[in-house]
């Protein structure tokens, strides 16, 4: 599903097999989004877009892209010696802003030239492009915390293995095998280098029986010996301040790349178009969930479903396009709208719900009487709300009087309903 921003509107929904890759669907959905749209857009996608061979079809065909860096393989390598650079000074930052005007991170670019083919038919396409390396104060402070939560539960597992005497607890004989369950421990947790774990070692001699076996009764005392047992324990954990303090400074940073210039998306407006781009999952929500409720398809022809998701992309467009327009007329007179809600009527908000708005005009009735040979139709009347949410959307007050006026003067038509 391809969607116009700001809007969220769906462009055009693709219908393809469960078993395939989503990284064969964009191209496709490329060159039917721009016959609407025209090649000079942005096209903005997950990371599924990285492919470098998508990136070279979608600036052959004129169009720019923005992509965050999937952190797997070069690209993770690249990221680390881009972070290092960041965090000692290397290269200079610039500060970015939210869309209101608070500082929400910093950033830097690095420019490089790609090659690459669109296909195996064609020529070879040259361009340069844009690495954003970014850091969010918001993901740096959510990495923060789980980093410490995974510290405080790396230290209790690792507190856990001085197990006390008696049976049924296990004793680390050798100071290797300790140290291999606490290095298990912190690489599970992700924390190594970040806590010192010293051992001790405990000796205690105890005397026990020369011979194996319990003596017979009445018998005269067994020959008895000495045994020493040394049993290795976590004596101190301890977090290095400075391992922790660098790890910390290098959480929260993502590098995204885009083809376009910067005199035309500088550094903040690029953070804030992709920040932007939530809107895209507006759809999927409407289409399986309340008014349209897609699942469960109890169809088994190709053809019948999608035609049904083909009806039903239609009335995303439809509820899309209604959500927005209230959305935008509210800050607009800077109002907000109560009682939208009917399960929490004294709710207030600016950015209502398309589920919302439809159930706000669930109450209206218009029943169809006819009587000698006569026709008679009444609207019940609108409520504040009802009349209010018309103005929102830009629609005349009396559109439901019209409607009558219209069935009322259609006869064929009440006497066909």
């Amino acid at each position: 599903m391809a969607t116009l921003d700001p809007l969220g509107l769906p462009l055009l929904t693709q219908l393809v097999a469960g078993n395939s890759s989503d990284d064969g669907s964009y191209v496709p959905a490329y060159e039917e989004a721009i016959k609407t749209t025209g090649k000079d857009i942005m096209v903005i996608g997950d990371s599924k877009l990285r492919g470098l061979a998508t990136r070279a079809h979608l600036h052959g065909g004129g169009s720019r892209y923005l992509t965050p860096l999937a952190l797997v393989g070069k690209p993770k390598e690249d990221l680390a010696r881009w972070v290092e650079a960041a965090v000692t000074g290397a290269v200079s930052l610039t500060g970015v802003k939210a869309a209101a005007h608070e500082p929400s991170g910093r950033g830097s670019e690095v420019r490089r030239e790609q090659t690459s083919r669109a296909n195996d038919h064609e020529e070879p396409v040259h361009w340069h492009e844009r690495v954003l390396v970014l850091q969010s104060e918001e993901y740096a402070r959510a990495q923060e915390t789980a980093l410490r939560r995974r510290l405080d539960t790396a230290r209790t597992h690792l507190t856990a293995l001085t197990a006390p005497h008696g049976k049924g607890h296990r004793c680390y004989r050798t100071a290797d095998a300790l140290q291999a369950a606490c290095h298990r421990i912190l690489e599970k947790h992700a924390v190594v280098g970040l806590l010192t774990v010293t051992l001790a070692c405990a000796r205690q001699t105890r005397t026990v029986n020369a011979q194996r076996g319990r003596p017979r009764k009445h018998s005269p005392s067994p020959p008895q010996r000495r045994r020493e047992e040394v049993r290795y324990k976590v004596s101190t954990i301890h977090i290095d301040p400075q391992a922790l303090a660098a790890r910390v400074a290098r959480l929260g940073w993502r590098a995204y790349v885009t083809n376009a210039r910067a005199q035309e998306w500088s550094l903040n407006e690029v953070v804030l178009a992709y920040r932007g781009e939530w809107r895209i999952a507006q759809g999927f929500p409407l289409l399986k969930g309340r008014p349209l409720s897609v699942a469960p398809v109890y169809l088994t022809k190709t053809e019948q479903i999608r035609g049904l998701l083909c009806l039903l992309s239609l009335a995303v467009r439809a509820l899309t396009l209604l959500c927005y327009t209230v959305s935008q007329s509210l800050p607009q007179a800077d109002e907000t709208i109560k009682g939208i809600s009917p399960a929490y009527p004294h709710l207030t908000t600016n950015h209502p719900s398309a589920a919302m708005i439809l159930a706000a005009f669930a109450s209206i009735t218009l029943p169809f009487v006819q009587h000698a040979g006569q026709s008679f139709v009444h609207v019940s009347p609108l409520t504040p709300l009802q009349c209010r949410l018309l103005g929102l959307l830009h629609l005349p007050p009396d559109l439901y009087q019209r409607i009558v006026d219209i069935l009322t003067t259609h006869d064929p038509f009440l006497s066909e309903a």
